[in-house]
């Protein structure tokens, strides 16, 4: 087992350098690539910011619901279930734009490392998708957990509708 882990972790060190690396263009070129490389750090930090904002507030929401189901008054917990609904679509959405911008992002990380000494973005790349094939992206996992509330909201309100029809 243990040889099978180092065997899969080795990949050509061709592949981390770069055969068309200018001396000249180094000193401008890094300077971009490391404002580019915050950009893009910026732009993963928002999006962890995002999906905890939505996650809390779903979380919250469904607390809501479980209190006025509870109570007297469950009529208005239709307000949350179209609420909670809004919002997930929100965090859907939210989440396939920043997987498109993510995408582009570092797809120029990778151009621009094609002009520096060392592709270590692309290499890490290159390493996690062959030690890790099955592996679903952030983004997917992002997109299922928005999906599952989506669903989840609108089945509550059906199962509510149920239960005071019959009670």
């Amino acid at each position: 087992m243990g040889k099978k882990t180092k065997q899969a972790l080795v990949i050509d060190e061709k592949e981390l350098y770069n055969d068309n690396y200018d001396k000249e263009e180094f000193s401008n070129l890094i300077q971009q690539y490391q404002i580019y490389i915050n950009g893009a750090e910026t732009n993963s930090a928002q999006r962890a910011q995002m999906n905890a904002f939505f996650i809390t507030a779903n979380s919250m929401l469904m607390i809501a619901l479980g209190v006025l189901i509870d109570s007297t008054i469950f009529e208005v917990s239709y307000i949350i279930y179209v609420l909670g609904e809004v919002l997930s679509w929100l965090w859907l959405f939210q989440t396939l734009n920043y997987k498109k911008l993510g995408q582009v992002k570092w797809r120029i990380v990778n151009k621009i490392e094609e002009k520096l000494a060392m592709k270590p973005y692309d290499y890490e790349w290159q390493l996690h998708k062959r030690n890790n094939p099955k592996q679903k992206s952030y983004s997917d996992i992002e997109i299922y957990i928005a999906t599952i509330f989506i669903v989840a909201y609108p089945l509550l309100a059906i199962l509510t509708a149920i239960f005071a029809y019959v009670l």
